[in-house]
């Protein structure tokens, strides 16, 4: 999963899109599922926090988030 959301990074990072800026933030939510982030609170919160960030990123231009 972590690989995954590297490459939607990268992606992200030629092509900024409220899409992949989603994409990021999905993947991510789903790490802070998993049982091992839930027994470390430290690695809970910073994954929250990147969700929070990449969901931030992608409301900017909810309209093409959308399409």
């Amino acid at each position: 999963m972590k690989q995954r959301i590297r490459a939607l990074v990268r992606r992200y990072l030629h092509h900024r899109s409220p899409r992949l800026a989603q994409q990021v933030a999905r993947w991510s939510e789903g790490l802070t599922l998993r049982p091992a982030p839930r027994d470390a609170a430290e690695e809970l919160n910073a994954l929250c926090r990147l969700t929070w960030h990449w969901r931030l990123l992608a409301a900017q231009c909810p309209a093409a988030a959308a399409a």
